[in-house]
């Protein structure tokens, strides 16, 4: 926060967000000793993050899609661009308070195929006009172009933190 470390300063042992361009002060203690104080500028935002579009890429978004349609919509988009999904959870709910659910855990992958088979199954076994909800907390993609243009497709948006891409 620029604030004077010896004076106004806290003890960090774990790793702390910083802004773009602001300013940190630090200085070390050991035991009675404290170091010289020292400024140092975060960088500057370099703009959006570079995604490599030949390296397979994780997209750490948890997605609800709650009506039937919308579901539909994007599962047809997860077989176009071949995108495998885990924390997936597919549910139909009816007015009257029936319902029915199917649910993976976290670390149970998808692909784009089966995730429709579940989809349909819920639906065929449902209540005539149940509302169905899909929801998939990640999603796997076998390239960053894969990506680019499943977010371009589906005029989506996202963030540097939800993605993961190992260099």
């Amino acid at each position: 926060d620029g604030s004077d470390p010896v004076t106004s300063g806290g003890v960090y042992e774990e790793a702390f967000k910083v802004e773009p361009n602001q300013l940190i002060q630090v200085v070390g203690v050991k035991g009675e000793y404290l170091s010289e104080k020292r400024s140092i500028k975060a960088p500057a935002q370099s703009g959006k993050l570079e995604i490599d579009k030949q390296l397979p890429l994780r997209w750490k978004r948890k997605k609800d899609l709650t009506t039937t349609s919308e579901s539909y919509k994007f599962v047809s988009a997860l077989k176009k661009f071949k995108v495998s999904g885990k924390g997936v959870s597919i549910a139909s709910q009816k007015e009257n308070g029936k319902w029915m659910n199917l649910s993976a855990d976290e670390e149970r992958k998808f692909e784009a195929d089966k995730i429709e088979n579940f989809l349909q199954f819920i639906q065929d076994n449902s209540e005539p006009d149940s509302k169905l909800n899909l929801s998939i907390s990640e999603m796997d993609f076998e390239n960053g172009q894969l990506f680019l243009d499943f977010i371009k497709d589906l005029s989506e948006d996202y963030k540097a933190e939800e993605i993961e891409q190992k260099r």
